[in-house]
């Protein structure tokens, strides 16, 4: 699947076997940063298995962090300032 072109959506993907196998997960935006603009996801860090950050970077919003509590499978968005 080709996903160049499918605007305001941020895939990552998420392993529980090593690597092995991957699941894609995806993001949902915060409503100010969706623009037509360009996104750039940076690799990920984790604290642990399960707690990790990741920044998304917006052409039109600016630096966006994304959490996740349960090793990538899911991640949320938190406003900067607010963990």
């Amino acid at each position: 699947m080709n996903r160049a072109y499918e605007p305001l959506r941020v895939f990552a993907y998420h392993t529980k076997d090593g690597g092995a196998s991957w699941t894609e997960t995806d993001f949902s935006l915060p409503p100010y940063a969706a623009t037509n603009g360009r996104l750039v996801a940076l690799p990920p860090t984790f604290q642990n298995a399960r707690d990790g950050t990741m920044q998304v970077v917006s052409q039109w919003a600016g630096l966006l962090i994304f959490t996740t509590t349960d090793g990538g499978q899911r991640w949320t968005f938190n406003p900067l300032g607010n963990d």
